[in-house]
């Protein structure tokens, strides 16, 4: 949410747009005093002084509301600046009102194009969070028309208008709708994405998309929602069958719904037409749940070998670690957390998750006594986990509790001559020190 907040405020930043905005000019029936009011408005308007600036505004748009679209887009900051610094809410509300009047005007006199509907569904969200439907319509407006060439951020807004619908209770947008729209808004990100992969926004707006879609995606509504698709896809084009089946299995591996017959189905169709590294780490997900882990590693490691430095090189290496965790391999296991956070901080709860749960199965330490300092550093990971991904605390919690039971206790340090020291090394492929318990 405070990443959607910065970009509400980056865009009302944005500085005053000049009037000599390149377009046909209608001077109104009255062209001097038409051009006396929009010098006497610019002059102020540079110096952000709105209040004034305003006054010569309101004389444009009376005289001559079609002179220029600038007039409306500066006519935007003004009432974005007034709303911003209004306290009384009434009153705010009617400025909010005004801001819209304003689009209104600016789309009847030059068009609904991209960036005044995008501009507009931006502040209706930002000023009109208790009527999200306000937002929502005219963002679908834009993406009804404009499909994959919407741009990311007004995807993103889109939806978010109507999951904050949904969580009002709106009629007009069950689950069912968030799911399904979802799908829809991923493949738009992604057709922005592959044809402009360095873009922060679209990469910032995917992830928030995920952020509050994925929770919507139950196990039986996306397995059903799976076979639909699979049924009912044509198999007559099949480039266009394949880049279906191929975005429900990124869905199903981001909630972990691998274990039931459509997606074998699913995942048998992609990888016979086209092996990828997506496929492969499908596969791995689906035999790791099956516990067959040699499979699932040897899955992975082609996913990892056929992604190379890839996007998703993160979520394969992080596949590789869980799977190298369950088949009792620890520092394989940690080998491929740290590489995997390496790739992709957002992964790092998760990596050491993974690490913490190697080391204290590594049996390292060559006496009983020197295992149980495995445990201290083990939590020590559990703790980095969950300051790294709040969604693992409960997980990490439990996880710390266990350990501890396994602490070596003070009289064990007194007895092997520790008391006094401060950290204790731990070898084997851990290769860390850990502080000596005192009490």
């Amino acid at each position: 949410m405070k990443t959607i907040k910065g970009m509400f405020i980056l865009i009302a930043m944005i500085g005053w747009v000049n009037n000599s905005f390149a377009q046909k000019e209608d001077w109104g029936s009255d062209s001097l005093e038409c051009r006396k009011c929009l010098s006497l408005y610019t002059e102020p308007l540079k110096q952000k002084n709105y209040e004034e600036a305003a006054t010569h505004w309101r004389c444009v748009v009376k005289v001559c509301p079609k002179v220029k679209e600038s007039v409306y887009i500066n006519g935007a900051i003004i009432y974005r600046y007034f709303i911003d610094n209004e306290k009384d809410a009434a009153r705010k509300d009617k400025l909010v009102d005004t801001l819209a009047w304003v689009y209104e005007r600016r789309m009847e006199y030059f068009g609904r194009s991209t960036e005044t509907m995008e501009a507009y569904g931006n502040d209706m969200l930002r000023y009109r969070q208790d009527k999200p439907q306000v937002a929502y319509g005219i963002l679908k407006e834009l993406i009804d028309r404009e499909k994959e060439k919407t741009p990311c951020v007004a995807l993103m807004r889109y939806f978010q208008s109507l999951v904050i619908m949904n969580k009002k209770k709106d009629p007009s947008a069950p689950n069912d709708k968030v799911m399904e729209e979802y799908f829809r808004v991923k493949e738009y990100l992604e057709a922005n994405l592959a044809a402009t992969p360095d873009s922060k926004n679209c990469t910032i707006a995917n992830d928030e998309v995920d952020k509050y879609g994925v929770p919507y995606l139950t196990e039986d509504k996306v397995y059903e929602y799976a076979n639909k698709k699979y049924s009912t896809v044509p198999k007559e084009d099949k480039a266009a069958r394949i880049a279906e089946m191929k975005k429900l299995l990124d869905v199903m591996n981001k909630k972990n719904f691998n274990n039931n017959e459509i997606f074998d189905k699913v995942l048998a169709e992609v990888l016979e037409a086209e092996p990828s590294a997506d496929g492969y780490y499908s596969l791995g997900l689906s035999m790791n749940n099956k516990r067959k882990y040699s499979e699932a590693n040897a899955n992975f490691k082609k996913a990892i070998e056929m992604c190379g430095d890839c996007p998703k090189i993160g979520d394969y290496l992080m596949g590789a670690a869980k799977a190298n965790l369950n088949a009792g391999n620890a520092s394989t296991a940690a080998s491929f957390a740290r590489q995997a956070m390496s790739k992709d901080s957002k992964l790092s709860g998760q990596a050491y998750y993974v690490i913490g749960q190697a080391i204290a199965g590594s049996g390292c330490g060559e006496t009983e006594f020197e295992r149980k300092f495995n445990y201290i550093l083990a939590a020590e990971y559990m703790q980095r986990a969950k300051a790294a991904d709040g969604s693992l605390s409960d997980e990490a919690n439990g996880k710390i509790g266990a350990y501890r039971s396994r602490y070596p206790n003070r009289t064990e340090i007194f007895e092997h001559g520790l008391l006094d020291r401060e950290t204790f090394h731990i070898g084997c492929w851990i290769n860390e020190d850990v502080k000596i318990p005192k009490d």
